[in-house]
Formats: structure tokens, sequence, C-alpha cells
């Protein structure tokens, strides 16, 4: 276990923990903030094609009818519950039992993506006593049968442990307490929620997050109550909350995530809204989107690089959308995913915004940001990572020269991780990620000292040894695959891969032999056919390959004999830009088939609409 006088240089935030207003989640929903409006609406939503607002009063009212709802059902505080979503299903609903089950002190098993293949080892080390799943939700969908396919899987395996399972519509009234007008006043002749004030503190577990580990099985992250807590009071003890800053209404785009429960609890506790969209729509049905954003009209946006991509090609297609729904845009951050330089860019010529970089992991929270320094500048060979919020402490172990290794203490971080023994957390966690230190306020991120895992746009953890075990057919004609993720959206999400290759009737360096392409094109899509099957429908859009570019040379090798990763970023550095940035097939960058929106391509691409008297009144069609 690494000590505080076993590093080179510490940096700590210069503002420290507050005392804690509230003691426990309960508390932040019923109790009375000095700095909270009352009447705040804290949810813009939609329920299918119905835009729905949730006040905090709403808000106070289905969470306290909730807590009946699990004594009724035999869910008792300290249970390890699983809420399974799968980005079909409508976040609402979802939203209101997590918030329910971890203020009534219930443990939450809240993962990024149900892995079925998990799901046993999930059950058995977190102990679960009960399943909640959209299953009539889904199974009424048209279409989606690899979703449906899940939602048996779920049945099949719970049933095997004797779980009791819920329907995350049918059997909490979820709707009719949504369209309840009459609402109390206060709650404190209300039994349950007294309880759940009384019974609960920062100490009390409460969720459950997973994450890839460097072996490539997930790993599950046990958070405490007082860790998200500790976030709201020093969020808003390092000016965080102010307007010119993250207050305002925010965004949200994909759900079971510790920047999307951050965010979550951040509205509660500032009483400014979180506008929530379905997560599938964003990628198959933007068009539907639309109006719903026209009336939430975002104001700040903590999104991953590919959300931002997506963002930047509606907005240039179609630039009415820009004035319609996202006029009063002013904080954009990036997360969760490398910064990219090319969206910084983007966004600023686009929206004259600076995107501002937001550093932290599923075990830290965000520890990190540029918002709390004097400048946003970023370039692509030195990424600022901005200063500590409050109450972080950072370490820097030698690694090379002016390169560390960085450790972080976080007062949000987890409590421990849960294998088939909890591993309690340690003072600092080691981050794996290798930085640049000039100065306390120059700090820069470099990369990972150890390759285990890349992160994609979406901001999901990869596997590099899942990677290489679900592409081992690749492996008999590629020496070496260099897995990162790409900023080029196209209506595709996935990963990049440089592919070496020895061929010696080819030229050395890039390939741009057809045939070969196609061969290796046609062996991807084989192996992406049969990972359709296998994955679970969001893990799959976000662990396989979507582009390649075949190299014809040599792996570059380390001293030890391994391959260098830094060595390749340096040879094949404009190789690696194009397979990361270009969509031009003259390059040699071979995109797969895409995931798309066909109505929205109709609309978009389709050249005769970037004319702008034809495309106007399609659009309002369109949003109509």
């Amino acid at each position: 276990m690494i000590q505080k006088n076993d590093f080179d240089v510490m940096i700590s935030s210069e503002t420290p923990v507050p005392n804690l207003i509230v003691n426990n989640i309960a508390s932040l929903l019923f109790t009375r903030l000095p700095h909270r409006d009352e009447q705040s609406i804290l949810i813009l939503t939609h329920v299918d094609g119905t835009y729905v607002e949730v006040s905090l009063q709403k808000l106070r009212y289905i969470t306290a009818s909730l807590y009946e709802e699990f004594q009724k059902k035999n869910i008792r505080p300290g249970d390890t519950v699983l809420l399974a979503t799968l980005s079909v299903n409508t976040e609402l609903y979802t939203i209101l039992l997590f918030t329910g089950l971890v203020s009534y002190g219930a443990r939450v098993l809240f993962p990024m993506f149900v892995e079925t293949t998990e799901l046993d080892n999930w059950i058995q080390n977190t102990n679960c006593s009960a399943v909640i799943f959209p299953s009539v939700e889904i199974q009424n969908l048209p279409g989606y049968e690899r979703q449906k396919q899940v939602i048996n899987d779920i049945r099949r395996i719970a049933e095997k442990h004797q779980l009791p399972l819920f329907d995350t519509t049918e059997d909490f009234c979820l709707t009719s307490l949504l369209n309840k007008t009459d609402l109390p006043k206060e709650y404190t002749t209300n039994a349950h929620v007294q309880a759940c004030l009384n019974t609960t503190d920062p100490t009390t577990e409460s969720v459950i997050f997973t994450t890839s580990g460097t072996s490539g099985r997930s790993k599950l992250v046990l958070y405490e109550q007082g860790a998200f807590l500790r976030n709201c009071h020093c969020w808003q003890a390092s000016g965080l909350y102010a307007w010119e800053k993250l207050g305002g209404r925010s965004f949200l785009d994909i759900l079971p995530h510790t920047v999307s429960i951050r965010a979550l609890l951040n509205s509660y506790w500032t009483g400014y809204p979180l506008c929530i969209v379905q997560t599938e729509w964003i990628k198959q049905k933007p068009q539907k989107l639309l109006p719903f954003l026209i009336k939430m009209r975002p104001e700040v946006m903590t999104l991953a690089p590919n959300s931002f991509q997506f963002l930047l090609e509606l907005t240039t297609l179609v630039p009415e959308v820009k004035d319609l729904a996202f006029s009063e845009l002013r904080t954009v951050v990036s997360t969760s995913a490398p910064y990219s330089s090319t969206i910084a860019e983007g966004m600023k010529k686009q929206f004259n915004l600076s995107l501002h970089n937001a550093y932290g992991l599923t075990e830290t929270q965000q520890v990190l940001t540029t918002l709390l320094t004097a400048s946003s500048t970023q370039n692509l060979g030195e990424i600022d990572m901005g200063k500590p919020i409050a109450g972080v402490i950072l370490g820097l172990k030698k690694y090379d020269k002016d390169l560390y290794l960085l450790y972080v203490k976080s007062p949000y971080g987890h409590k421990a991780l849960l294998t088939e023994t909890k591993s309690p957390a340690e003072e600092f966690f080691s981050t794996g990620d290798i930085v640049r230190y000039k100065t306390p306020d120059n700090l820069f991120y470099i990369g990972r000292e150890n390759k285990d895992f890349i992160k994609s746009g979406f901001g999901a953890k990869v596997s590099i040894a899942y990677l290489r075990d679900y592409y081992q057919d690749l492996y008999r004609d590629a020496h070496h695959i260099e897995y990162m993720a790409y900023e080029t959206f196209n209506f595709s999400i996935g990963i990049a891969a440089l592919i070496f290759i020895s061929d010696s009737s080819l030229p050395q360096g890039r390939v741009t032999d057809k045939k070969t392409i196609q061969t290796f094109y046609h062996r991807i899509i084989t192996i992406n056919k049969r990972l359709h099957q296998r994955l679970e429908p969001f893990e799959y859009e976000q662990w396989t390959i979507a582009r390649f570019l075949l190299i014809n040379h040599s792996v570059p090798k380390t001293h030890k004999g391994t391959v260098s990763s830094f060595t390749i970023d340096t040879l094949f550095n404009k190789e690696k830009h194009d397979l990361i940035h270009s969509n031009n097939p003259k390059t040699g960058v071979k995109n797969l088939q895409q995931l798309s929106s066909v109505i929205l391509r109709l609309l978009l691409l389709y050249t005769p609409l970037r004319y702008k008297k034809i495309r106007k009144p399609l659009l309002r069609i369109f949003l109509r």
C-alpha cells in the first residue's frame, strides 16, 4: 500500500471538505435547503412522446410512495437490488426507482450494461436480494430482439437464484404517481420518510457501479451515501454551481454511470433542472428528441466526446437546430473519455464556447476540472487537467524525467471493490495514468502506464483483454492491433483499430490495396455478427471495431520486447490521426456498417436538403 511519503509531488485543493448540512440522501430530498427553491423543477424529460416535468414536490411524493411500495414487496433497507436499464426503456422510471431505493437505504446494483454472462457472479458477490427490470416495456417494443433476449436472460438467472422479480412500470404504479396533482405539503408525519431520515447516514452503502478491470472482467465498485453528499458540498464550496460555470439546466445523455448519478444528485442539491432523454433515441431517433430539446434548452452539458461530436454534426447540417434548442447553452465540459482538441475547436467555432476538461474515474468520481483554472486552452500534445476540486489530494510518483504516475485521494471516491471478498479502497487510488507535471497549475495528461483499457467516445471502459479475445481470428494475419476511440461521428459508435500486418507483396506503411482491405473488412464483419448475438446491445455498440486502417510494418517494441505504444504513436502519428479523424477512403481508413437513423440521414445527408430554402420547411414538418 502506497503511503504519503512515497510521493515525489503532492497537489492539494486549497478548499477543504465542508461540514455536511444533510446527513443522508433522504434529507437531501425532504429537508428545506437554504440555497434551494422549494418550487424547483428538478427533471425535464419525456415518457415516450410526452414531455414531462418533475418538481421537487412531485419527487418527494413519488419517493415517499415508493417507500411504502418497497415495504409491501419486502424490500428492506440494506438489501441489494439490481436495477436494470437497457437504454431503450424510459429513463425517468429508472431514475425515480433509483432515487427511491437509494434514499430508502437500499444498495442499488446499477450496471452500465447488463452483462448476462457476469450476472450470476454479480448476484452472488453483492448478495443481491431482488431484481427490478423493464420487462413489460421492452417486450412491447416492436423489434429489439436482442434486448428482449437480455430480459429473458435476466429473468432466467433471477429465478435460478430464487430472487423476486419486479417490473419497472407495472409493479410500482409510476404512471399514476406521476399524474397525481394533489400533493402533500410536508412529510413530518409520514412514518416511512421519518424512518429513512433517522436510520440512514453517510456510511450507508448506496450504489454498486460496474467498470472494466485490467483482466477484462467488470469490477463492482461500491459507494456510500456520504460520497455523493460530500460531492455536492465540495462542488458548492469550489464555486462550481455558479451561474457562469455549472449553474442552470444540465443535460444528461446516458444513465448508469457515476457522471450521471452525480448530475442527478447535483440537481436535487441545487434545484437546477436536469434534462434527460432516452439514450437509445440519441442514436436511433434523434429527430424525435428535437421537440423536447427545444423545450428544455440546456444551459450546461457535461458529456463524452462522441456526444459533443454528434451535436456538432447535427448543428452543422441543420443550423436552425442551434437556435431552436441550444441558444442558451453556455458551459460545455468533456468527461469520461480522453479530451479531444479537435472537438474543442469545433465547439469554439460552432458555439463560441470553450470546451472544458474534466478528469475522473468510476472509482474516484470527478476530481479535476479546468473550470477552476483561468484558461481552458488545450492542445493535442498536452491536455490541461485543471485544478483539484475541494478536498481532493493528488499524489505524483516519479516515472521518467517530468512524467509521473497519478494517484488520487478523493473525498467522494468508492468504499470498496466487490469480488468474492470485499476489498476496501486504498487511501490513494492508483489511476494507472501518466501525467506531465510542471507546476501545480500545469498538470497535463499523457496516457496510460499500461494499456489495459481504452475509453470509448461515450466514456465506457473497453478492456484490451476482452478485445483480444473477441478478435482473436484477426490475429492469424495481424501481428498486433492498436485499439483506440475515434472522433469522426458518422451516426456510428464503437472503436477504431490500427492493424499491423506483414505482406511482402505490399509496400511498407499504410495499406491502400483494396483487395487486402476487403479481406479484413469481411473478417471483421463476420466477427461482429457473432458478437452481436453474444453481447448485450450497449456493450456491443461500445466494444466492436467500427473502422480500421492496415499498416504493413513490423511492430515497434520496447527494450524489454513488449509492444511500444509510444513508438507507434510517434512513427505512425499521421496514420493514427487519419484513423481517428478522417472519413476519406483514399486514406485507407475503412468504415464498417453504420448504426444510423434512416429518417435523420434522409433529412440531413441528402444533398438537396443542404439548401436552406428546402431544408427549412422540411424541418418545420419534421418537428411538428
